[in-house]
C-alpha cells in the first residue's frame, strides 16, 4: 500500500472546527447539542460565534467531527454508468486478466474495485473519492 504524506483530511484542528461551525448551514442548535452532550449548558441567547469559539477549544472526537461534517458535507452524487462493448477476438479469460491488472493498479491508489461476471458479461464497479482542496477540510467528499 502506498504511504501518503502531508496533513490528514480526517483530523480537524481547532481552527477548522471553528471555521466549520461558523458556516451558515450549521445552526446554533447543533452547537448547543454538541455542548450539551458534554454536560455543558448554554443560554439560547448566546451568539453562535461565541458557542463556536468555546466548542473549538475543546477536544473533539470522531462523532463530533461526523456531526459537523454531515451538516456541511456535500451529498456524494453517483456518476453515470460508463459501459463499453468489446468487439474482436478476445477471450473471456484475457478480458478478465486485463481487468484484474487494472483492479490491482486502482486499489494501490486507494480505490475500491469489484469485478463480477455472469451470463458471459463482466462488470467492474469502481468506487473512488475525489478530494476538492478548494473546500474546507470538513466539506471534503
Amino acid at each position: 500500500m502506498r504511504r501518503r504524506f502531508g496533513p490528514s483530511l480526517y483530523f480537524a484542528n481547532d481552527k477548522v472546527i471553528f471555521d466549520s461551525l461558523n458556516q451558515h448551514q450549521v445552526t446554533s442548535d447543533l452547537i448547543r447539542e454538541l455542548l450539551s452532550e458534554r454536560g455543558i449548558l448554554v443560554s439560547a441567547e448566546t451568539p453562535k460565534e461565541e458557542l463556536a469559539k468555546y466548542f473549538s477549544r475543546l477536544t473533539a472526537d470522531y462523532y463530533d467531527h461526523n456531526a459537523i461534517a454531515v451538516k456541511l458535507g456535500r451529498v456524494a452524487k453517483r456518476e453515470r454508468i460508463t459501459s463499453s462493448e468489446l468487439t474482436g477476438k478476445f477471450g473471456f479469460k484475457e478480458i478478465r486478466a486485463a481487468l484484474q491488472v487494472t483492479q490491482k493498479r486502482l486499489e494501490e491508489l486507494g480505490n475500491k474495485v469489484t469485478i463480477s461476471s455472469e451470463n458471459g458479461r463482466i462488470a467492474a464497479l469502481i468506487e473512488y473519492e475525489h478530494i476538492d482542496y478548494t473546500r474546507s477540510d470538513l466539506r471534503q467528499v
